[in-house]
């Protein structure tokens, strides 16, 4: 019964242990989409985040994590407030 009862924790915490390692790819994944996303903007823009006032800065990292996955919406948005023609 001991033994079963060990077993059965173990097994429990091998478990979390995975989805907490599943949990940690995913950010870390997400993070580098975000910063390759925020890369891809400066270099078809021709702008840099850190020039940007605040206020488009924010506003570009929101456009950013909206449209991650429509290219053509996010450049569009992108453009819009920047001023820019859509690439």
């Amino acid at each position: 019964m001991l033994l079963n009862t060990r077993y059965n924790y173990k097994k429990q915490i091998d478990i979390i242990n995975k989805n907490n390692k599943l949990e940690k790819e995913k950010t870390m994944d997400a993070i580098k989409r975000h910063q390759e996303s925020l890369a891809k903007v400066e270099e078809d823009f021709n702008v840099k985040m850190d020039e940007l006032p605040k206020k488009e800065k924010k506003r570009v990292e929101a456009i950013v994590k909206e449209f991650n996955n429509d290219p053509d919406k996010l450049a569009e948005e992108i453009a819009n407030i920047l001023g820019a023609d859509n690439v």
